[in-house]
């Protein structure tokens, strides 16, 4: 649930004020206190922009969809269960469809067909305290997290410990972009 994971970026902020607020109230707008609330509203923030970020320029979020083109062999976006930012396979039957990507949808030769559309998006927005995360993995979440308290801080002018995190941040970045346990030679200049 998206308000543990707040909660988590708060205790690593060592803000027991926002963790408290978590605890007790079910969704922003219950929160008196405005700096608090103001707080978290940034950590919301942060989190809608470091997890479009991950996903936009970094890993790749795939799905594939089973859909009935149109009359005129068009399948919009609308249509399909998430927004898709680049379709990378359709399919009919196993073989191959050629089609046309627009800004809103596709175009084949297949009119009133099943086909099978495979793409890449981005993970929605999250508002509320109770919406759901769009993963389990612990490795990516922490990622997240480690992304979250970075740019916290750096929106205090905390630019030292904002530091600390961002490089935490990176390193798993770079463990999940290469998808390998690597052990990386530290390197110090004297």
């Amino acid at each position: 649930m998206f308000k543990n994971l707040l909660m988590q970026c708060a205790d690593l902020l060592n803000r027991t004020d926002i963790i408290q607020n978590l605890k007790t109230h079910t969704s922003i707008d219950e929160i008196e206190e405005q700096s608090v609330q103001n707080d978290i509203l940034r950590l919301i923030t942060f989190y809608n922009y470091i997890t479009s970020s991950i996903f936009d320029k970094y890993l790749e979020l795939t799905t594939t969809e089973k859909i009935t083109t149109d009359k005129r062999g068009t399948i919009y976006f609308s249509m399909l269960s998430k927004t898709p930012t680049k379709i990378t396979k359709v399919n009919n039957n196993n073989n191959s469809v050629i089609y046309m990507t627009y800004p809103n949808c596709i175009t084949t030769n297949y009119i009133n067909e099943e086909i099978l559309v495979t793409y890449e998006y981005l993970p929605e927005e999250l508002k509320d305290f109770s919406d759901s995360l769009f993963t389990k993995d612990r490795k990516i979440i922490n990622t997240i997290i480690y992304g979250i308290v970075s740019e916290f801080l750096a929106s205090k002018n905390l630019y030292s410990e904002s530091d600390f995190w961002k490089n935490k941040f990176t390193y798993n970045l770079f463990e999940l972009k290469n998808n390998k346990n690597k052990f990386i030679k530290p390197t110090f200049v004297l």
